[in-house]
Formats: structure tokens, sequence, C-alpha cells
């Protein structure tokens, strides 16, 4: 499922895949409910959280993973929205390519007080 991506740099887990990342999560930053969905293949994962519906970005060594999106049906909305506007294109090399600057105006518009969304500093 490596080749199925939804969104750029982030490619839907197969359920082995995904059990898989189960048993390492740390459970000290990851609900007790949760199913990763989506990765980035280098430890970053979309995860989505049975209790909440929340959608939590969660980043193998970030001690805090933050919620990007209430629910699964906001995130699809927030993508339908990315795709919509043009944030995502397909490059010269028929890889995805984005604006970041569209993605976060729109993430933070539609999923508002997300922490995720909110602007990094640092």
């Amino acid at each position: 499922m490596r080749d199925i991506y939804l969104i750029p740099g982030r490619y839907f887990l197969s359920l082995e895949e995904a059990f898989g990342w189960m048993a390492i999560l740390d459970p000290s930053r990851t609900p007790s409910r949760a199913l990763p969905l989506l990765s980035d293949d280098g430890g970053g994962l979309l995860i989505i959280d049975w209790a909440t519906g929340a959608i939590i970005d969660y980043w193998h060594d970030d001690p805090e993973p933050s919620v990007s999106h209430r629910s699964l049906l906001a995130f699809v909305e927030t993508v339908n929205a990315w795709y919509a506007d043009g944030a995502f294109d397909v490059g010269s090399d028929g890889g995805f390519e984005w604006d970041a600057d569209r993605v976060w105006s729109i993430g933070r518009e539609m999923n508002p007080g997300c922490d995720y969304w909110r602007p990094h500093t640092g």
C-alpha cells in the first residue's frame, strides 16, 4: 500500500503495518484506542483516536503529539479543500508537490482549536 498516497508524503498503511505500529507506539503519548492510518515512512503517523474520533499527528520523537483534526470527517473535508484549492499538484517527476502556505492556511481555517495548526515557533 506504500504507493497509495492521499496527501504528499503520507501513504495508507495496511492493517498489518498499522497493527505493527500499534505494538511499538509509546503508550504514554498515544491514546489507548488508537489506530495508525497514514505514515510518512520516517516515524510520522496520522492516528485516529477511536474514543474521541480525533486525528492525531504523531511523530516518533515528539513529546506531545497534537490533534490536527477533530474527526475523521473534518480530516476528509480538509483534504478535499486542499485539492479543491490547488494546494497539491503533480510535479514534473510525477510526484506530489504542495504549497505549504496554502496547506497551513486551509488547515488552520478548517480546524479551529486544533493544536497542530497553531503557528510553530522556535
